[in-house]
């Protein structure tokens, strides 16, 4: 099969034909990837990268429970709860 310079040429410019329709039609709204830094997981966060809030948080917690086993003692001891105020 020999191929004249008609066949050739038709075949460049539907080729061409088809790369411009392809190039014109693409969306702009189209997603584009972009590289982001995703943000460290709070999991696996070192002492010094906890927040103060929690600290804060943890501080509370063990002064109730330091306040609570004071008034057990103080029951052991003396057989009478202190009131609250």
């Amino acid at each position: 099969m020999k191929l004249n310079i008609r066949q050739v040429s038709l075949a460049s410019v539907f080729l061409a034909s088809g790369f411009i329709a392809g190039v014109l039609s693409q969306n702009q709204d189209a997603a584009q990837a972009d590289i982001r830094k995703t943000p460290p997981r709070e999991a696996f966060q070192s002492g010094g990268e906890r927040s103060e809030t929690q600290l804060k948080e943890i501080s509370a917690t063990l002064l109730r429970i330091e306040k609570k086993m004071a008034d057990f003692e103080r029951l052991m001891d003396n057989g009478t709860p202190n009131k609250k105020k």
